[in-house]
């Protein structure tokens, strides 16, 4: 099983290298392969590809998207 914190880093590059998804306003929380994002999107769209990069990580076994979308 891949380690929470390895886990965590991938996602947060993934984040962060997509141009159309604020990485900075979204935070990540891993326990035991599931990932945790909340935070602020500035669309819906945007919400739900930050949760589909995710899911293509290595080691994530599922993605619990808590992110809202700001107005």
């Amino acid at each position: 099983m891949v380690e929470d914190a390895l886990i965590a880093a991938r996602v947060k590059a993934a984040l962060t290298a997509d141009t159309l998804v604020h990485a900075k306003t979204i935070t990540v929380t891993v326990r035991h392969g599931v990932v945790f994002l909340t935070g602020t999107a500035t669309s819906k769209a945007c919400a739900r590809m930050a949760a589909h990069l995710v899911r293509g990580i290595t080691g994530v076994i599922r993605v619990e998207n808590q992110i809202s979308v700001s107005h």
